[in-house]
Order: structure tokens, then C-alpha cells, then sequence
């Protein structure tokens, strides 16, 4: 016997509760809504205004906004109504064209400046090769003129040193070992270096060696910080009041012990030379003329240079 089974789905409770629940409150909000509506139509136009709505000519005239003022008119520049030229951009054209003109005389002068110093060398050097030539001719002995400039090399450590010897390698900023400056020969920078021979070795640098030291060993002193010669710039920025703007000025400057040998000495930073190739001799200690390596060697400070640098 076949019995009649009931297919609707049992629903809980709670979730008939929860059903009835939230269609009250969408009627409940819907009859808030249409409350509202009625509401709004029902006012007035002028109550219906926003209430940042405001008249415009009740307010006070605005102040005038500060400009900046136009620089004064030019030729070149166009005019607005009033006859004030705002055309910048033909001011900073026009900067850059000036300052592109300046570029390329500095540059010419430069260049003068290089072709003078060289026809000043080749006429030293034919004028002392006419002298040894004069002198031999007549059965003499050539003596060359006195050295302007000396070129010092430390080779000794700080062991042993007494304190005024300690004090002129100080002031000659031979702080290291084979360190390197310029020096202006002079009666009282003769007299230190004596006072410094045992620890030093100096002699008379040719054009040759004073250009291949700034070129591959030099560097400034700016701001007290060791900044290589890059460019002329550098130079320039440091030296320009003295009228030196070129590498070829600080050369020419140094070999003819010019007028601004101090300041140029001042701006380079000690040379830090290597060690020569094939060494220094046995003994460093005695005299360059008893078979050592320091005190005065004249123009043998050049080979040692070259195999130093």
C-alpha cells in the first residue's frame, strides 16, 4: 500500500523571522522616502534654494592680484597693448648668445696665449744654443744662467728627524716620501734646503718635466680638498684674478718663476710621485756627489723625475 509523502521544503524558524524582518524594514524605508518627497514638494520655490546659493553683486569688488614686473621694453621683444615687453624667452636667448661669445674669446685667447709660449721656449733654447756654440768657437767655457726654480723631492721617512729639520719639510709640504714640490730659488729657500739635504733631493727641472708633471701628476687645492686638473675651468675658477685661465698658464708660470709663482705653487698639491723604476742606489744617505741619492743634483733631477713620475 503506497502512502502520500509531502515535497514542500521544510524552512527554519529563524530564517522566516529574518525574511520577515527585512521586507519591514524596506517598507519602512520606502514610506520614509515617499514622507520626504512629499515634504520637498511641498515647500516653497524661494525654501528650496541651496544655501550656498548668494548674490554675486552684493559682494565687494576684489582687490586687484599682485603681478610681477615686466623688465622695460626692447626692440627686439614684442610689445603687449600696454608697451610692456614680457618676452623672456628672448632674454635668456640672448644670455646664452652672450655667454657663448664670451666661451669663445676666453678660448682665443688661450690658444694666443699657447703659441706665445711656444715661440718663447724655441727662442730660449736657440738663444743658449748660439751661446755654447759662441763659447766653443772662441775656446771658452759655457756657464749657464742661475736656476730660477727648483724642483724638491722627499726620499727620507720622519725616523730620527730633529725638530727644525721636522719644521722646513713642514713648510715645504714634503709631508711623505716621494713627495714633490715647486720652489723658487731664493736666499732664504737656499739656506732651508741645506738645513733639509739629507732628507731631500732637488735640482733644476727642465721645460720637459714641469709639463709632464702638471699634466699627469697635477692637482689643486680647492676648498682644501685634492681635485685633479680636468679642465681649465678649475684653473680658471681659482686663478683667473691673477690672470691665469690655462694649464700652459700654470706651466709658463712655474718655469719662468713669474710674478704669481707663489700663488701657482700654493693652488698645486704636492706631487705624489712613485718610486723610481729600477730603485734608488745602495745608500740613500750620503750626498748626490759622494755616490748617494740626496741633497743638489742639478740637472739629473730630471731623469729621476722621469723615472718616478
Amino acid at each position: 500500500m503506497s502512502s502520500s509523502v509531502d515535497q514542500t521544503p521544510l524552512v527554519p524558524e529563524t530564517l522566516l523571522k529574518k525574511r520577515k524582518s527585512t521586507e519591514k524594514s524596506r517598507e519602512e524605508k520606502r514610506a520614509a522616502a515617499l514622507e520626504a518627497r512629499k515634504l520637498s514638494t511641498s515647500r516653497p520655490e524661494h525654501a528650496r534654494t541651496h544655501s550656498l546659493d548668494f548674490d554675486l553683486e552684493s559682494l565687494p569688488p576684489a582687490l586687484p592680484f599682485p603681478t610681477r614686473p615686466c623688465p622695460p621694453p626692447r626692440a627686439s621683444a614684442r610689445d603687449d597693448d600696454d608697451g610692456i615687453s614680457c618676452d623672456y624667452e628672448t632674454n635668456y636667448t640672448q644670455i646664452a648668445e652672450a655667454s657663448a661669445l664670451a666661451r669663445k674669446a676666453k678660448r682665443a685667447v688661450i690658444f694666443k696665449r699657447a703659441e706665445q709660449y711656444v715661440n718663447e721656449y724655441n727662442k730660449k733654447e736657440r738663444e743658449e744654443i748660439r751661446l755654447r756654440r759662441q763659447a766653443k768657437a772662441n775656446g771658452d767655457f759655457y756657464v749657464p744662467a742661475q736656476p730660477k726654480v727648483y724642483f724638491v723631492m722627499r726620499i727620507k721617512g720622519i725616523n730620527n728627524i730633529a725638530p727644525k729639520p721636522r719644521k722646513i719639510l713642514q713648510l715645504l709640504r714634503l709631508l711623505q716620501i716621494n713627495n714633490g714640490v715647486f720652489v723658487k730659488v731664493t736666499k732664504a729657500t737656499s739656506e732651508m734646503l741645506l738645513r733639509v739635504e739629507p732628507y731631500i733631493t732637488y735640482g733644476e727641472p727642465n721645460l720637459k718635466t714641469i709639463r709632464e708633471l702638471v699634466y699627469k701628476r697635477g692637482y689643486g687645492k680647492v676648498n682644501k680638498q685634492r681635485v685633479p686638473l680636468s679642465s681649465n675651468q678649475i684653473i680658471e675658477e681659482n686663478l683667473g684674478q691673477y690672470g691665469i685661465l690655462s694649464i700652459e698658464d700654470v706651466i709658463h708660470e712655474i718655469s719662468t718663476a713669474g710674478p704669481h709663482f707663489k700663488q701657482v705653487s700654493n693652488f698645486l698639491w704636492p706631487f705624489k710621485l712613485s718610486n723610481p723604476n729600477g730603485g734608488f742606489r745602495t745608500r740613500k744617505a750620503p750626498q748626490w756627489i759622494e755616490g748617494g741619492e740626496a741633497g743638489k743634483r742639478e740637472q739629473h733631477i730630471n731623469a729621476l723625475v722621469r723615472r718616478a713620475n
